[in-house]
């Protein structure tokens, strides 16, 4: 079966280039927490790969030279960032928390599940039809009359 052709990255959904971005700054700040400092040419090589092959696991089908570029080309901002993480005490841990609810004074209240009203029954039968097919569009019923199943108007059918 022949591989899907690449596409280019500003191609993907606004979501996917998010998660991209993700993975770049995580396996940047991973490095810096290990290290105390940002990576080398050589060490940064090493990011691309990584972050490349969870663009490739995700089947997310961009050139590797686009990932390298864009990487390359954030690597200043993550830089700035990772040091305000730092300084704010942020570690990969931290990072992949939920996100903590705001503090209101009140503890969160737990929501209330409607209840649903069951469906208000139609009455399939009525003075002039034994049964009641469905009404036009007017509103008038038709289906079945009492007379065309001999019975008398809420007469018990015959066993």
């Amino acid at each position: 079966m022949p591989e899907k052709p690449l596409v280019p990255y500003k191609s993907l959904k606004q979501k996917q280039k998010a998660r991209i971005a993700d993975w770049m700054y995580r396996e940047t700040l991973r490095f810096f927490l290990e290290h105390q400092r940002m990576p080398e040419a050589e060490e940064f090589e090493l990011l691309y790969q990584t972050v490349y092959a969870k663009v490739r696991s995700s089947n997310y089908r961009v050139a590797y030279e686009e990932i390298q570029h864009l990487y390359a080309k954030r690597l200043d901002s993550y830089a700035l960032r990772i040091q305000r993480d730092a300084e704010a005490g942020i570690t990969l841990e931290s990072l992949t928390k939920q996100p903590k609810q705001k503090k209101t004074g009140k503890a969160p209240r737990p929501r209330k599940k409607k209840k649903r009203e069951p469906a208000a029954t139609e009455s399939w039968q009525d003075d002039r039809f034994f049964f009641i097919a469905g009404y036009t569009s007017g509103g008038a019923p038709y289906g079945v009359t009492w007379e065309e199943m001999g019975l008398e108007p809420w007469e018990d059918l015959p066993l």
